[in-house]
């Protein structure tokens, strides 16, 4: 029997999301490697929100996810707005952090994809120091020919990772996820933007305070002016929460 589901799927104004408490993130995360499917985690950020409005596409792949957590606080604030229910909000790199504490802590696996050889490998070396009891068994770049993605889609098969860790440089992102998942063993798999340059010092980590992320955003459109025409989403956003609060959850 597959075990209950701690999340709850709510459909926010079209868009498949999840409402997952932090602390149920460790059984939940448990939950699905024994589900014996490819179960596509992915991290909904306001663009997100907007190709999944605009590509049916990107809605079916989000339909289809095991997991879609909200990165945006637009959009738990819009959970709030429409359902009246909290949402933790999931910070792409914090996520990364506490999947791989549980995975080792249950003794776990991970398969790393992404980037450039130096920085994966710097990335696969400092995992280990950072991780011990994660068993690390494979990593490739994600600037490899189309001849020899066949072969890294077998290695990863092969290895049957708890965790296929993607992150950027790989060509079609959440979509290559996607496109393969009848490819892999069952498992976890996870876009993550950045990570590996995170993970090999080449980037700071981001701020987890959404304040200072709001006002590093408002600061690079105040100096590139141009960018006001980003404001037109928002606005839209903000719209069609009222009118799906006035005329479609009733």
């Amino acid at each position: 029997m597959e075990p209950e589901r701690l999340n709850s799927r709510i459909n926010f104004m079209k868009v498949p999301l999840d409402i997952l408490e932090e602390n149920d993130l460790e059984e939940t995360i448990l939950h699905l490697l024994l589900n014996e499917k490819s179960n596509q985690i992915v991290l909904l950020s306001f663009r997100d929100y907007l190709k999944a409005r605009s590509s049916k596409d990107f809605r079916k792949l989000l339909d289809e996810a095991a997991l879609v957590l909200p990165s945006s606080s637009l959009i738990t604030g819009g959970i709030k707005f429409l359902f009246g229910r909290d949402s933790s909000i999931y910070i792409n790199y914090d996520l990364v952090l506490k999947m791989l504490s549980i995975l080792e802590r249950n003794g776990k696996s991970i398969y790393i994809i992404g980037s450039n050889r130096k920085t994966i490998l710097t990335s696969e070396k400092n995992l280990k120091d950072s991780y011990p009891g994660l068993h690390l068994v494979g990593r490739s770049s994600s600037f490899y020919s189309k001849d020899s993605e066949n072969d890294i889609i077998l290695a990863i098969k092969k290895s049957s990772p708890s965790l296929l860790l993607a992150g950027s440089g790989l060509k079609g992102k959440n979509n290559w996820l996607y496109r393969n998942r009848d490819k892999f063993n069952p498992g976890l798999t996870l876009w993550s933007p950045d990570c590996f340059e995170i993970f090999s010092g080449k980037k700071k980590r981001p701020s987890k305070k959404l304040s200072k992320r709001f006002f590093s955003r408002l600061r690079h459109s105040i100096i590139r002016p141009w960018k006001i025409i980003y404001l037109f989403p928002y606005l839209m956003f903000h719209i069609n929460l009222i009118f799906y609060k006035l005329f479609k959850n009733k």
